[in-house]
C-alpha cells in the first residue's frame, strides 16, 4: 500500500526546487488516495468504481474461491427476472454477468412450489449451458459452485411441471465466496 504525504504549498511554488521527496509524493499520492491510505482524502460519488463500466470492468479482477464466507454485492452486472412463475417453459429468475472475478463462486437459491401436488424444477446455467437441475414438490435450499471467467453469464431458471394455477418460486438468491466486492455507500451531490 502506498503512503500518503501532504504536499506543502511552498513545495509547489514556481521558484521551489524539485526534490526527490516531492516527486515520490507526487507518484505515490494518487495510489494512496485510491487505496484509502491513512491521511488521504476519500473518493466520493462519481469517482468510485462500478462493475458495469469498461471493457474489463472498472473494478480490478480478483481471484476468489467458492465459500460461504462473504455474500457478494459487486463485481457482477445483475439483471432480475421472474422469481415466481406458472410457466412450464424455463423462466429466468436472475442473470449475472461476471465483470470482476476469476476462480469460482457459490450460487445459492431456495426453490419452492405453492402446492405440494406439483413439481418445481430449478436449473443453473453458465453461458447457456446447463450445469445442474433439481426438482422438488416442497421447499429446498440449493447451491452450486461455478468456475468464473470474465463476461461469463450465470442464470437461475425455473419452471412448474403442469399448468394448474401453481407457482414455482425462487427466493433467497445469493452469491458467495472467500472474498469479493461488497457495496459500500458513497456520497455525491444530488446535482452531480
Amino acid at each position: 500500500m502506498a503512503t500518503w504525504r501532504n504536499i506543502a504549498a511552498s513545495e509547489t511554488d514556481p521558484d521551489s526546487p524539485v526534490t526527490s521527496t516531492l516527486v515520490v509524493a507526487l507518484a505515490e499520492n494518487p495510489i494512496a488516495l485510491a487505496e484509502g491510505a491513512s491521511g488521504a482524502q476519500r473518493i466520493m460519488g462519481e469517482a468510485a468504481a462500478r462493475a458495469e463500466e469498461g471493457a474489463a470492468g472498472s473494478l480490478p479482477v480478483v481471484a476468489i474461491a467458492a465459500a460461504d464466507t462473504y455474500e457478494l454485492d459487486g463485481g457482477f452486472v445483475t439483471t432480475p427476472g421472474t422469481t415466481s412463475t406458472m410457466s412450464t417453459i424455463d423462466v429466468v429468475a436472475i442473470s449475472y454477468v461476471n465483470k470482476s472475478y476469476t476462480g469460482s463462486a457459490r450460487f445459492k437459491a431456495t426453490q419452492s412450489v405453492s402446492d405440494p401436488i406439483r413439481t418445481s424444477t430449478l436449473l443453473i446455467y453458465k453461458n447457456n449451458v446447463l450445469l445442474a437441475s433439481w426438482n422438488t414438490s416442497t421447499s429446498a435450499d440449493r447451491s452450486f459452485d461455478v468456475t468464473l471467467a470474465f463476461d461469463d453469464v450465470i442464470e437461475w431458471r425455473h419452471r412448474i411441471d403442469v399448468v394448474a394455477g401453481v407457482n414455482s418460486v425462487v427466493s433467497n438468491i445469493a452469491v458467495s465466496a472467500d472474498d469479493g466486492y461488497v457495496i459500500q455507500n458513497l456520497y455525491r451531490l444530488a446535482t452531480s
